[in-house]
């Protein structure tokens, strides 16, 4: 059903977008990039996956390399529209925040019903939303859903392979949010930042019973 009401959405949108939204479908189609819920107001989507490296979170959790892990993916066609809320405005980033709550909570009930969702130890990301300096201060907002950096030696580089990832970005953001687009966006820097699976299930039952009435009301 998600990817019926994507699909006229997109319809909607001039040639430019379907094509970029075409193209963004066939990659996630090869990296098995899946959406986990039908709920419209879920910003993420999720990619089974491995770590590439090993790491050890603040609250004792051990990532060995290889071991099973869960990457979110923006879900970029069901980000608010910035024109609807004037821009990157408090009410924007006050909406965003609203569906962050319940993305997670959906994610945490997910991964509850994978097979294999007893082995995964976290769910991963990378924050590609900045320059290095602007990156710091988002890692420091995403902070407060529990997510922390994770340092990464292969990401100590500006490669061609990030900057293929930044145009295509920026592509996406042109499609389904114009009024965020910025050429910087070719210039960002990606923070990987891990999240616990216990971290994850300790943070969506400390969610209030207000998100979660709205979530059962999508």
């Amino acid at each position: 059903m998600s990817e019926m009401r994507a699909d006229r959405r997109v319809a909607r949108r001039g040639w430019v977008a379907r094509a970029v939204f075409l193209l963004d479908r066939w990659l996630r189609k090869r990296q098995s990039i899946y959406e986990y819920t039908d709920d419209p107001e879920c910003l993420f989507r999720a990619e089974l996956a491995v770590a590439e490296y090993p790491a050890v979170l603040t609250d004792g959790t051990v990532i060995n390399k290889g071991a099973p892990v869960v990457k979110l993916h923006i879900w970029n066609e069901q980000m608010p529209a910035m024109r609807l809320y004037g821009g990157a405005s408090i009410a924007w980033a006050r909406e965003v925040s609203r569906r962050i709550g319940p993305s997670l909570r959906q994610l945490d009930r997910h991964i509850s019903e994978l097979p294999q969702g007893d082995g995964i130890v976290a769910v991963y990301g990378e924050m590609g939303l900045g320059t290095a300096g602007r990156g710091d201060q988002l890692v420091r907002l995403i902070g407060r859903y529990g997510f922390e950096p994770v340092g990464d030696p292969g990401r100590s580089r500006f490669t061609l392979r990030r900057l293929g990832e930044n145009i295509l970005t920026l592509l996406l953001v042109l499609a389904a949010n114009p009024t965020s687009a910025r050429l910087s966006v070719l210039l960002y820097d990606r923070k990987p930042v891990y999240l616990s699976r216990k971290a994850l299930s300790k943070y969506c039952r400390a969610l209030p019973d207000a998100a979660a009435e709205r979530e059962n009301e999508g």
